[in-house]
């Protein structure tokens, strides 16, 4: 079984980091099962976030059908918390290093 990352890099308005995080999550129903997902703020500039989810899953392709909906609605009610976008995508994990 595959397993894949999705993630997200944003610059956050000030001040708009409870807003963004309730429109992010959205209705977790509508999650895949067995995601885990993530939120890390840096270090040095707290309006800056990365999230991302981890799931293990055959098919890709599947994962995105499932989502697109509900991705398309979260999406549109983060915009009005959102400076800017980076990396954003879904990545298929190709190592792992655990020690």
């Amino acid at each position: 079984m595959a397993k894949y990352v999705a993630l997200t890099v944003r610059k956050l308005k000030p001040g708009t980091y409870d807003d963004w995080r309730k429109a992010w999550e959205g209705d977790r129903s509508d999650w895949p099962e067995g995601v885990q997902a993530y939120v890390a703020r840096s270090s040095s500039d707290p309006d800056e976030i990365v999230a991302f989810g981890l799931i293990e899953r055959d098919d890709l392709s599947d994962l995105r059908s499932e989502m697109a909906e509900e991705q398309h609605a979260r999406a549109e009610a983060m915009v009005p918390y959102i400076d800017s976008v980076g990396a954003d995508g879904f990545y298929e994990v190709i190592d792992e290093v655990r020690t």
